[in-house]
């Protein structure tokens, strides 16, 4: 049986999530308390919860019945976070009973189809008495792969950092599993008196907040924070679970996901887990524990790599991105319903006469530190189903000024082309297809040594 990239156990064995850091070297910047309102002397406490503003995770059973969620009303969809674009609905192929966005304002929800190594993630889902779905966000991720973006696939889920809300969650059946700690690391929030403005994300984020200029402190979206080694969680015996919270707080961590609102840390647990940290309405001691839990913990500024893990957690083996808008190359009308992100590949119908659509936008490279640089090798190569081809022609400069010639590179299916990229260089997309059945086109970008571009090009 598969431990990890399971309902119980999402993505991969080396993934982030999934890793600890060796000999971890923490900042010495402390995350400030909260006041509601701000400027008064009314202290919000830290919070280790489920509830209005955590999610729900719900497994998908081949059994389970198609779901088509619809925009919220007054949108002009709901937002595919992949995609980059409004689309006029979401169909989920196996939609599991129950299954409802959190009561909060965000209205999280994960889907987590095992059979298809995929999870769903949405934002502001709402369903109404007739059972008809509506949301604001949706995306994406593989069950299987690393819980983060990477530089095609840059969001994968409807959390801030494009993760989904179910990573690093506190999920229900870790709650009474008898271990001393989580085996994974956390996920979290900061008030914006917590989080940087700039840089307002770092690997293994690909996004942030958007409106990261409101923040005052000092971590970015995407940083490990964790206790001191030294911490004492003997301390924390009257209260089992936080004292399990605690230890995995000094051997994982948290990861910063996303901002809440007048909370100085927010770890997140699965909604319906019955999870009670203490038998009281409310306990102030504990309520004082976790604020010294707060005034202990501390960025990870670096450390001797990862058990099982590797610094950013992110995978190269493509950069570009079918992503659109794509227009038709001779008309100049939209294109519509061509990137299919589950595919991760421009999807063709079958056609009568030719297709040829094209991209100015750049959108295929999204990740500012993956774009690539005067210099670099590259190659790229493509595969299709139904012979559709790619094109791409990458502008560039002299170096002494002006606009140099030209690279146009078209690579034939399963044979890749290497090339240099161009000081100043922007890329142009051109698929085509000519008629015939339907089918998907897929292509890949990726970085190569100047040995491997030596010998692709001898």
């Amino acid at each position: 049986m598969r431990k990890y990239g399971t309902f119980f156990r999402p993505f991969a064995a080396d993934s982030l999530w999934n890793s600890r850091p060796i000999n971890p070297v923490l900042d010495t910047w402390v995350i400030p308390p909260c006041f509601k309102p701000r400027g008064s002397t009314a202290k919000c406490y830290p919070s280790v919860a489920a509830g209005a503003w955590s999610s729900g995770v719900y497994q998908a059973l081949p059994t389970d019945p198609a779901q088509t969620v619809y925009p919220q009303s007054g949108q002009a969809g709901v937002f595919d976070s992949d995609a980059d674009e409004w689309k006029s609905a979401i169909t989920i192929p196996h939609w599991p009973a129950g299954a409802v966005g959190a009561t909060g304002s965000d209205g999280h929800c994960d889907i987590i189809d095992e059979e298809a190594g995929v999870i769903h993630s949405f934002w502001q889902l709402k369903s109404d008495s007739t059972g008809r779905f509506t949301a604001r966000q949706y995306g994406w991720a593989p069950l299987q792969g690393t819980g983060f973006g990477d530089a095609a696939h840059y969001s994968q889920g409807a959390r801030a950092t494009g993760v989904p809300a179910s990573a690093g969650m506190i999920r229900t059946h870790e709650v009474n599993d008898g271990k001393a700690m989580f085996e994974h690391a956390l996920a979290c929030s900061l008030d914006q008196t917590g989080l940087s403005a700039s840089p307002a994300f770092i690997p293994p984020a690909t996004s942030s907040d958007y409106n990261p200029q409101v923040n005052t402190g000092q971590i970015p979206e995407g940083a490990l924070i964790m206790l001191p080694a030294s911490y004492d969680t003997a301390r924390l015996a009257r209260w089992p679970l936080l004292q399990k919270v605690a230890e995995t707080l000094k051997v994982f961590g948290a990861r910063v996901v996303d901002r809440n609102e007048f909370t100085p840390f927010v770890i997140y647990v699965e909604n319906g887990s019955g999870w009670k940290m203490s038998p009281l309405a409310w306990d102030t001691d504990m309520a004082n524990e976790l604020e010294l839990i707060r005034a202990h913990l501390r960025q990870v500024m670096s450390q001797d790599g990862f058990i099982a893990g590797e610094e950013d957690g992110v995978a190269e083996d493509s950069i570009l991105s079918l992503r659109g808008p794509w227009k038709h190359e001779k008309t100049g009308a939209v294109a519509r319903g061509l990137y299919d992100t589950l595919a991760q590949g421009l999807r063709f119908d079958a056609n009568t006469t030719l297709v040829s659509v094209k991209n100015s936008d750049g959108t295929g490279l999204r990740v500012q530190r993956y774009k690539p640089q005067a210099g670099d090798y590259l190659q790229l190569a493509t595969a299709s189903d139904c012979g559709a081809r790619l094109k791409m022609v990458v502008h560039g400069q002299k170096a002494g000024g002006g606009v140099a010639p030209d690279l146009v590179i078209v690579p034939l299916d399963g044979a890749p082309v290497a090339f240099t990229w161009p000081p100043g260089g922007w890329m142009e997309l051109v698929a085509w297809k000519f008629p015939g059945a339907g089918g998907v086109l897929r292509a890949t970008l990726k970085k190569i040594t100047e040995a491997e571009y030596l010998a692709a090009t001898k």
